[in-house]
């Protein structure tokens, strides 16, 4: 069983994924809207929007799409992604990365619980949770 993250957009999937493709690394695969069935009703301007895509990264699946203004919510309010790097520099870049254009919530740094690990929300709204090399904690 895999368990994939859906990000919801109203019209900027495709360069959501690219730009999180440019920080974690891995593939992109696109379905759009005017590939579907003529049966199901998609409107003319959708045509090149995205039905359902994913990028599939070293850190794991990311899927996205386009949906109507009612359907799509909130992007970043009820969720967070999380990604645990395998070096600290892999760590550092992708927090870098994920955070230009958008808001640090928490610095990339120690803590008790991880050797590194930061919180940003990026320019689309989303937040990620970087870390690297996680600690257990130990139940009190």
């Amino acid at each position: 069983m895999q368990l994939n993250p859906t990000l919801f957009f109203t019209g900027n999937a495709e360069e959501a994924l690219a730009f999180y493709r440019d920080a974690l690394g891995g593939k992109i695969d696109l379905n759009r809207y005017k590939d579907a069935p003529p049966d199901q009703g998609s409107s003319p301007d959708w045509a090149d929007k995205i039905m359902y895509g994913t990028i599939t990264s070293p850190y794991g699946v990311i899927a996205a799409m386009d949906a109507p203004p009612e359907r799509a919510g909130q992007s970043g309010d009820n969720f967070g992604i999380s990604v645990t790097a395998d070096s600290d520099a892999d760590a550092s870049s992708i927090f870098t990365k994920l955070s230009n254009g958008g808001h640090v919530l928490m610095p990339f740094g120690e803590t008790f619980f991880a050797a590194k690990f930061g919180m940003a929300k990026d320019k689309f709204g989303t937040t990620w949770l970087i870390s690297y090399q996680l600690i257990p904690v130990a139940a009190s």
